[in-house]
């Protein structure tokens, strides 16, 4: 899970960049790779946030063997 907070103003930069998208590239964007897109453009600020506790990420099934022997497994998220 992600947590991301995004204001209209990003909103209107995520839908710029989607419309010059073929459907195709649309249906195969992911997050990363739409944060970078606005970094590059320089229309909308993105703020991160930072965090010191354990964090990890999935982005399909094939990731989720990382994680099967962690806390995260034992805490009945996976």
């Amino acid at each position: 899970m992600e947590l991301s907070g995004i204001t209209p103003a990003g909103w209107e930069e995520i839908t710029r960049i989607r419309s010059g998208l073929s459907a195709i590239e649309c249906d195969h964007m992911h997050m990363t790779g739409m944060l970078q897109q606005i970094i590059n453009g320089n229309r909308a600020y993105i703020k991160a946030i930072p965090y010191d506790g354990e964090w990890g990420e999935i982005d399909g099934k094939e990731n989720l063997h990382v994680y099967k022997n962690r806390n995260i497994a034992a805490m009945g998220y996976l």
